[in-house]
């Protein structure tokens, strides 16, 4: 008798036990989509989080003058106009409006780089060689003139993102 009382003792302890499990087993199956729904939403923020952190696109400030230039991307090439003039001393007279193309035909060539495409000299109203790069947080657009014997002789500039 004392054992049929154990095993009944025992039967009824498995079935809370099992209950128990089936009842963590429901409330994990009921927030499983709100878990999902919140993992997808974290890593589509970071994915738009790292664009913003590798795209060229927007306003940039120009460490040395003030200027403003933005820069689209239409169809995979990225060019750029002057948005603001802060500085217009440092402008050839030909540039001394908002509007002026200053990059143009750029392509992304990898992580931080894009290349191919060509920016002007604003003092001088030149167009040279044009490449830029995204290093820290700032923009960096480099232009090239070839020299026969000589190379590329580069100069740079470095921009600030903003708003």
């Amino acid at each position: 008798m004392a054992l049929a009382v154990l095993a009944s003792a025992l039967a009824v302890q498995a079935a809370s036990a099992e209950e128990g499990l089936n009842g963590i087993i429901r409330a994990y199956e009921q927030a499983a989509p709100a878990v999902q729904g919140f993992a997808s939403e974290r890593a589509e923020l970071q994915q738009v989080q790292a664009g913003a952190e590798t795209s060229i696109v927007g306003r940039w400030r120009s460490d040395e003058t003030g200027n403003i230039i933005r820069l689209e991307e239409t169809g995979g090439v990225v060019g750029g106009v002057i948005d603001t003039i802060a500085n217009p001393d440092v402008l050839h007279p030909a540039l001394q409006r908002v509007g002026a193309q200053v990059v143009r035909g750029m392509r992304a060539a990898g992580s931080g780089k894009w290349t191919g495409g060509q920016v002007m000299k604003s003092e001088e109203n030149s167009w040279y060689k044009g490449s830029a790069y995204l290093e820290n947080g700032k923009l960096r657009l480099e232009g090239c003139i070839s020299i026969f014997l000589i190379g590329d002789q580069c100069k740079s500039k470095e921009y600030t993102r903003i708003p």
